[in-house]
């Protein structure tokens, strides 16, 4: 049966020559697996044109990109809403399978043209808006405004989807359940068959810390983590934090670092591409550090899993369905996480339980198990 698969999302894709990447939405990790069961894929989404490759080719393959401009924050768009609007008209109006992926501003428009239009439409569900709009992880003026909308219409949507599949177990799906028999619950990370692994054994006396996120806002907790440094500076350890991932603020927290006296054992390492690199320095790590105020399922912890290094993460989202108490901290508790740290450092034997803690997650979330779980969703999207 030919079907036609049109998804519809708010993502980081990068243009470049009028190509369309991503780090991890490319058409490896993301496209390969609707391609091989639909005729036609199309991805529906904002670009952001770059000066350098940051990521691998989106299209390939029967996968193609319909790109609705590099409008990002509420000004733009605002004036870019008719254009948008007019654009996810057209595209809903013509598209077979209708996948949107919530929450999202480009996902709450065209939840409302779905209404309009009585089309029927599937819904994923991949992160926590409560959480990304709370005080601690937004200081926009609009915050209030942006959760209320982005809560309320990730409810409805799930209410009215034809099949509803979330990226964790049982978070998500406690803040927005669904009474559809066509409800799935598991992560959409890319984990790559053949990911870089590294040696167990820690080398060298710096204890080297690294953390992976988007700096565009508060919201991944960078601030947390140059205060900690900070602590863990005055404390005497040896060591150095990585910051790997770009962003608006990037400039804004490399002053931050320099505020609080930690401008020497931090190192910005900014957008790093291909993702194959940015393996490579996570795999140079002795501590994966996760300090978010919002996740779904997070990649970048899972993919730091899976290369083998230990990970510490805030107790937010679905993260304590893959972390034990003990290897997690509240958000915006840099104390906390200088506790951790500190106690990791200097022993061994906690060390080695987050290894082997990270083991399972890697196991968890083979390859092998999620192709699983993708094949029967996709099977029944398709038919519905």
């Amino acid at each position: 049966m030919n079907r036609h698969l049109t998804m519809i999302m708010d993502g980081n894709f990068s243009k470049l020559n009028n190509e369309i990447f991503s780090s991890h939405m490319h058409f490896d990790a993301f496209g390969r697996r609707f391609s091989d069961k639909f005729s036609s894929v199309k991805i529906v989404g904002r670009s952001f044109c770059r000066t350098e490759n940051l990521g691998k080719k989106v299209c390939l393959k029967n996968v193609t990109f319909n790109d609705l401009g590099s409008n990002r924050g509420a000004l733009s768009l605002c004036l870019s809403a008719p254009s948008l609007i007019f654009k996810l008209f057209n595209v809903i109006r013509q598209t077979d399978v209708l996948l949107i992926r919530f929450p999202g501003n480009i996902a709450f428009i065209s939840l409302m043209l779905c209404k309009v239009l009585r089309k029927k439409y599937h819904v994923e569900v991949v992160a926590e808006p409560n959480d990304y709009f709370s005080k601690e992880a937004s200081t926009h003026k609009l915050r209030s405004v942006a959760r209320f909308i982005h809560v309320y219409s990730t409810k409805l949507a799930v209410k009215g989807a034809s099949s509803v599949r979330y990226v964790t177990k049982e978070y998500l799906q406690k803040s927005y359940p669904s009474n559809n028999r066509n409800t799935f619950g598991f992560s959409d990370v890319y984990l790559p068959l053949h990911i870089l692994k590294k040696n167990n054994a820690i080398t060298g006396d710096v204890f080297n810390i690294c953390n992976v996120g988007m700096m565009h806002n508060h919201s991944k907790g960078h601030l947390d983590i140059i205060k900690s440094a900070s602590l863990l500076k005055k404390e005497g350890l040896n060591f150095k934090i990585h910051f790997i991932g770009g962003g608006k603020l990037l400039p804004h927290f490399k002053k931050l670092a320099v505020e609080h006296n930690v401008n020497d054992i931090v190192i910005f390492h900014g957008s790093v591409a291909p993702t194959d690199n940015v393996w490579e320095l996570v795999a140079k790590s002795d501590l994966f550090v996760l300090a978010s105020y919002q996740e779904g399922m997070p990649r970048a912890l899972l993919e730091a899993a899976t290369i083998g290094v230990p990970c510490i993460s805030t107790n937010v989202g679905g993260i304590p369905e893959v972390l034990p108490t003990s290897l997690m901290f509240s958000p915006g508790n840099e104390k906390e996480l200088t506790k951790i740290i500190t106690r990791l450092y200097f022993n061994k034997d906690e060390l080695y339980f987050a290894n082997k803690v990270a083991e399972k997650i890697s196991n968890d979330f083979s390859y092998e198990n999620l192709s699983k779980a993708y094949d029967n969703y996709l099977d029944t999207i398709k038919a519905l």
